[in-house]
């Protein structure tokens, strides 16, 4: 665009390649520059690189956070309560005379262990029922009529694409927690099991915490996969019965 010259303001700057005659640039090849590196960000965000890139780029933050943890505590003082370190006055002594028993091969006296607390019950109790619950809502949903053909089609298609979305959501959080999983063992497998775990190995201590992980990590995976099992099928029956209400 030309500009008058009575004005006053400066131009963004002189001699672009946009033209040989004098005007004014508003920044347009700037923009293209930008453009242009938006689309190829956009289309490096979409290749293995970028992907493996992130996971490698988490991975090396959640141990680096975990050490920094682990060193912070394993560095306090005995009598704090810090990660990983909590005991409870007279709990050490109580676990060396067991472990001791153990070792000699005496009977354990549990009259004095005590039992768990109410609210453990209590917890337990909900579990179980809203595990229950679950259940009979979902059969509930999937008794439900499941409409016309044509919206059936488009069901299994919605299926076919979560099924899809899964696959590759869950291969990719595999890769990542497999990192993390190696990076949790390690590290408590270098650190020293508290005082309060006489007799305790590092590699006896890690191997149940990668375990723990382990097993959280599969209990979490089912829990997405089974609701989205159970949400792609009952979209269908929603959709039939607001035909009929």
């Amino acid at each position: 665009k030309r500009v008058a010259e009575t004005t006053d303001w400066k131009p963004l700057c002189t001699g672009c390649s946009l033209g040989q005659q004098p005007f004014v640039c508003y920044g347009g090849h700037q923009m293209a520059q930008a453009k242009e590196l938006d689309m190829w960000f956009r289309s490096f965000r979409n290749t293995g690189v970028y992907s493996n890139l992130r996971i490698v780029v988490a991975a090396v933050s959640g141990l680096v956070f975990l050490a920094y943890v682990l060193s912070s505590s394993s560095s306090s003082s005995g009598g704090r309560s810090g990660f990983l370190g909590k005991r409870a006055e007279g709990g050490e002594t109580g676990i060396m005379e067991a472990t001791q028993a153990v070792e000699s091969g005496q009977p354990i006296d549990l009259g004095g262990v005590p039992p768990l607390p109410m609210m453990m019950y209590i917890v337990l109790i909900f579990a179980i029922g809203g595990v229950v619950f679950a259940g009979w809502l979902a059969q509930w949903v999937l008794s439900k009529d499941e409409g016309d053909k044509k919206m059936q089609e488009v069901s299994n298609a919605i299926r076919e694409g979560a099924a899809g979305f899964l696959s590759t959501q869950y291969s990719m959080i595999f890769k990542l927690a497999f990192v993390v999983l190696i990076g949790i063992y390690l590290l408590y497998a270098a650190r020293t099991p508290p005082r309060n775990l006489p007799g305790v190995e590092a590699s006896s201590l890690a191997l149940c915490v990668a375990l723990s992980f382990f097993v959280g990590c599969v209990l979490s995976a089912l829990s997405g996969y089974v609701g989205m099992w159970v949400a792609v099928r009952s979209n269908v029956r929603v959709a039939s019965a607001a035909t009929r209400s």
